[in-house]
């Protein structure tokens, strides 16, 4: 799409270039421009009261301007009054869209780009919010990290405990403890140095970065799901060894009696 906005002196401008950019704002002011004329728009409205409508140009503020503006509104075009507010009007909302679209135009992405970024930002965003529910697992397992090989040496090296081959397969079979802080935080920093907020996108390979993101949160969503499934097998060999535990102690309660 050929671009509509310019900051070019309005000498070098085309009467249609103009058209698209003769209302601006500057310094938080809207002016209206063309080839012999660069005004403030409040000004301007200001003139063309006095010299068509016999104002008495006897504003006190540019608010006070304002509110008289929109009450000469409501005379809509019946009225000199009522034209010049209609143009001023026009003037203000004209200069916001020149604005809005050239901050768009400036960025030299094409709407379907921008569409593709809102989109990767979202999908960023979930997973982040993913992410952050598996922190809660650090409580769960600080602490429960060890060796079976370095737990068997210094059962070996006690005289007072016999190993016997049932404790060393016990202790073998124990389900492995990971760091899970530790795995969520590599997928955390790897899903936030990815994400495209504050990247910056040449036009030309958005959309090959774009295939890129969406391979990578593939990637850290299979790794979230084994993160979680090991979670889960945990917790199943924990509920069995208790109810095995339970089961034992009502045994030997039933024995006793």
């Amino acid at each position: 799409m050929k671009r509509l906005t310019s900051d070019k002196p309005v000498a070098e401008m085309r009467m249609f270039e103009l058209a698209y950019n003769s209302c601006y704002i500057k310094d938080g002011k809207v002016r209206y421009r063309d080839y012999s004329l660069d005004e403030d728009a409040r000004l301007l409205a200001r003139r063309l009261l006095k010299d068509h409508a016999d104002g008495d140009d006897a504003f006190t503020s540019d608010e006070d301007f304002d509110d008289w503006m929109v009450d000469y509104l409501q005379d809509g075009m019946d009225s000199t009054e009522g034209l010049i507010a209609l143009f001023y009007r026009n003037l203000c909302a004209m200069a916001d869209l020149r604005e809005a679209l050239k901050a768009y135009e400036d960025t030299g992405l094409s709407s379907e780009q921008i569409v593709e970024m809102d989109n990767l930002y979202a999908e960023k965003c979930r997973e982040v919010a993913e992410l952050k529910e598996y922190k809660e697992l650090e409580a769960e397992m600080s602490g429960d990290l060890i060796s079976r090989s370095a737990l068997m040496q210094s059962l070996r090296n006690n005289v007072l405990i016999d190993v016997t081959p049932n404790l060393e397969r016990a202790i073998d079979e124990q389900p492995t403890a990971y760091d899970v802080d530790k795995v969520v935080e590599d997928l955390k920093d790897s899903a936030i140095a990815h994400t495209i907020v504050g990247q910056e996108f040449e036009a030309a390979e958005f959309i090959i970065s774009a295939a890129e993101e969406r391979a990578i949160s593939r990637g850290l969503n299979v790794a979230i799901e084994i993160v979680k499934r090991k979670r889960d097998n945990m917790d199943k060999t924990k509920n069995r060894d208790l109810e095995g535990h339970n089961e034992e102690r009502s045994t030997i309660n039933k024995t006793d009696k």
